[in-house]
């Protein structure tokens, strides 16, 4: 995470304000998706037009800015009356408030590139109707990785593990106890969606006690 805190708080005053920072990609994951926050105190519900520079690319984004425990509108559609009760856009992003008692809202969106080079993050806030965002306190920008969480389908990780034991123990015919038992722990697991090592280990304690009785029978391992 990158955080860019200011030396002190800025209060605004005026309609509108401008953040622009270089930052080192190195110090960034490559090719990776970042989320640009805005963390922010506010005395009064407003709405905000934040309008971004990615990589060159316009980025219209309105944000309604609150303070708990009102309800936070934030959109992609750009109409002039947007931020009103009756034309608020739908959510893609609320604020919420931290740990530390500010909120924090994302107000933009980038990829790094896959080489070192010198990224500008540069958002503009403004009030869409040129009202004075007075009330508003402005305490840093964090960047940080939106990390896209792994799916698995019900069952696939189990599948994948008893398969990896399968072919460790050479136990690939239909028949055998051991497969009876493998199916036996897999329909426990199987609508987990990560692997429980507590089923990890029943199978190799299974895989070990099949392989040893083949031994004292005098089978081939």
């Amino acid at each position: 995470m990158v955080i860019v805190r200011f030396g002190e708080v800025a209060v605004i005053t005026n309609y509108g304000f401008d953040i622009v920072k270089k930052i080192k990609s190195d110090g960034l994951t490559p090719k990776t998706t970042y989320a640009c926050y805005l963390v922010y105190k506010s005395t009064e519900d407003q709405p905000v037009l934040a309008i971004s520079y990615p990589f060159q690319n316009l980025d219209y984004r309105y944000i309604y800015l609150v303070s708990p425990p009102d309800t936070p509108i934030i959109g992609q559609k750009l109409d002039q009356n947007a931020h009103g009760p009756l034309n608020r856009p739908k959510p893609n992003s609320v604020p919420r408030k931290r740990s530390d008692g500010w909120m924090e809202v994302k107000v933009e969106e980038f990829e790094t590139p896959s080489s070192a080079e010198t990224i500008y993050v540069d958002v503009w806030l403004k009030n869409p109707d040129y009202d004075s965002l007075s009330g508003l306190i402005i305490q840093s920008i964090e960047l940080r990785p939106i990390v896209k969480p792994r799916r698995f389908r019900p069952g696939t990780v189990v599948l994948r593990e008893i398969r990896k034991y399968q072919k460790s123990t050479e136990l690939l015919t239909r028949k055998l106890p051991f497969q009876r038992l493998v199916r036996e722990i897999a329909q426990d697991f199987k609508t987990d969606l990560r692997f429980q090592s507590s089923a990890v280990a029943a199978l190799q304690e299974a895989s070990e006690a099949y392989l040893l009785a083949r031994r004292i029978r005098g089978e081939r391992a």
